[in-house]
C-alpha cells in the first residue's frame, strides 16, 4: 500500500473515532477490501466501527479485527462468540490471548503441573515478560514461601517479578517481598518495570513502594526514571512517590513533602513572559519530544485545556491523535485534557459534516495534507486558512 493511501486510512480511522453511527457503514463500504484490512489492522478501532464489524462486516472484516495489536481481551473474547474458524485461528494468535483463553479455543492435550521449583528454573532463564507470562499461562502450583526463599536466595528477573504482578495471584506481601532486589547481581535495562506495575496495578501504594523496595539507592532513582516507550510513570504516580520519598527522608520537617510538590509544579511551568500565548503559538506546529513534556505540563498547570489542542493545534491530523500532543498511551494521566479535546472535535465534526458520508469522506480525504488547524479545514473562510493543494489523492481516492 502507498504512502498516500496509508495517510488516507489513518486520517479516516481518526475522524472515524467522532462519526455518527449512521455514517459509518457507508464510509467502511468505499474502502477496497485490502485498505478495509489496514483500517481494522493498523489503527485503534473506534466502537462505533467495532459494534458495526460484530454485527454487520464480514468474516474478513473480523479476522482483521482479531488481528489489531490495541483490540482489548473483552472484544477478543466477543469475537469468539461468533464461531468462525478463521477468526479463532486469528484470536488464538493474539498477544493478549492467554493461556485459559487459548485452551479454551483449542484444548490441548493433559498438560503436567510444573512445582514451583521447576517454574523458577524457568523464569530466571526469560528476561522479558511476555516470556514470563507465557510460562505462567501453562498449569502450575505456586508455593508462596517457596517463591519468596527462592528471590531472597537470588532475586528473579525484572520481567518475571512484572509477570508474577500482573498475573494477580500473589498477595500484597508476597509482591512487597519481590520488589526487594538487593541480592541481585546486576539490574538490567528493565529494573524499575515492576516498581511501575505494582503501582500501575494498584497491587502496593506508594508508600508501601518506597518502604519496601530495595535497595534504596534504587528506590531514590524511581521518581527520576525517564524513557521514551513502554511502562514508565504518569506525572500523578511520579509525584506520588517523589512525595513518599521526600516525606521517609525527612520525617520531622511535615511541610517538606507539599512544598516539594509545590516547588516542582512552579520549577515545571513554562516559563517566559508570554506564559499560556508562548504555549498556543508552540501547538501551531505540533512535534514529539520534547514539546510533549512541555504540554503535559502546560496542560496540567491549567495554562491550556484539551480544546486548546484542537482549536490551535496544526497539522489538524496530529491534533485529532492525542498520542502526538501526549505521549505514549500508558501516559495519558491528563483524561480531562483528552475528554475535553475529544468533545471539541466531535462539536465541530457533527456541526460542519452532519450525517452526510461523502462530506466526511472529503474531509479525510484533505486532512493528510492540511496544514492548517481542525477550524480552518471546516471554515475555509477563517483568516489564516492553509487549505492543501490539488493532488493525486484527490483522483485516486475520489468516490
Amino acid at each position: 500500500m502507498d504512502q498516500i493511501a496509508r495517510s488516507m486510512i489513518a486520517a479516516l480511522a481518526q475522524l472515524l473515532r467522532h462519526a455518527p453511527e449512521a455514517v459509518v457503514p457507508a464510509l467502511l463500504s468505499r474502502l477496497d477490501d485490502p485498505r478495509r484490512a489496514e483500517l481494522l489492522t493498523g489503527h485503534a478501532v473506534a466502537p462505533v466501527v467495532v459494534e458495526h464489524v460484530l454485527t454487520d462486516g464480514t468474516t474478513a472484516d473480523r479476522v482483521a479485527l482479531a488481528r489489531n495489536a490495541q483490540t482489548e481481551r473483552a472484544l477478543l473474547v466477543r469475537l469468539l462468540e461468533r464461531h468462525e474458524y478463521e477468526v479463532d485461528r486469528a484470536v488464538y494468535a493474539h498477544r493478549r490471548t492467554g493461556g485459559a483463553l487459548r485452551r479454551a479455543i483449542a484444548p490441548a492435550a493433559h498438560v503436567p503441573e510444573r512445582d514451583t521449583q521447576a517454574l523458577v528454573a524457568l523464569l530466571r532463564g526469560h528476561r522479558r515478560v511476555r516470556h514470563a507470562l507465557r510460562i505462567l499461562d501453562a498449569p502450575h502450583r505456586l508455593d508462596l514461601d517457596l517463591l519468596m526463599a527462592e528471590h531472597r536466595r537470588e532475586p528473579l528477573p525484572p520481567g518475571a517479578v512484572e509477570a508474577l504482578i500482573l498475573g494477580g495471584d500473589c498477595p500484597r506481601a508476597v509482591v512487597l517481598a519481590l520488589l526487594d532486589t538487593r541480592g541481585a547481581r546486576s539490574y538490567g535495562r528493565w529494573w524499575y518495570r515492576p516498581a511501575v506495575r505494582a503501582v500501575r496495578t494498584g497491587a502496593v501504594t506508594p508508600a508501601e513502594l518506597v518502604r519496601h523496595h530495595a535497595p534504596r539507592e534504587r528506590t531514590l532513582l524511581l521518581p527520576s526514571i525517564e524513557v521514551r516507550t513502554g511502562l514508565r510513570w504518569n506525572d500523578a504516580e511520579r509525584t506520588a512517590v517523589q512525595r513518599e520519598i521526600d516525606r521517609l527522608l525527612s520525617p520531622a520537617d511535615r511541610g517538606s513533602a507539599p512544598g516539594s510538590v509545590a516547588w516542582r509544579t512552579e520549577d515545571s511551568a513554562p516559563s517566559g513572559t508570554g506564559g499560556r500565548a508562548a504555549v498556543l503559538a508552540e501547538l501551531a506546529h505540533i512535534e514529539g519530544w520534547p514539546q510533549i513534556a512541555r504540554r503535559k505540563r502546560a496542560l496540567a498547570a491549567g495554562l491550556i485545556t484539551g480544546d486548546d489542542v484542537i482549536l490551535h493545534g496544526a497539522p489538524a491530523l496530529r491534533a485529532l491523535d492525542e498520542r502526538y500532543w501526549l505521549g505514549h498511551l500508558e501516559c495519558f494521566d491528563l483524561p480531562g485534557a483528552v475528554t475535553a479535546a475529544h468533545a471539541c472535535v466531535r462539536a465541530f465534526t457533527r456541526a460542519a459534516l452532519g450525517e452526510d458520508p461523502g462530506a466526511w469522506w472529503s474531509a479525510a480525504q484533505r486532512l493528510p495534507d492540511f496544514a492548517g488547524t481542525l477550524p480552518e479545514l471546516f471554515r475555509p473562510g477563517l483568516r489564516g486558512t492553509r487549505c492543501p493543494p490539488a493532488g493525486p489523492m484527490r483522483q485516486q481516492w475520489g468516490a
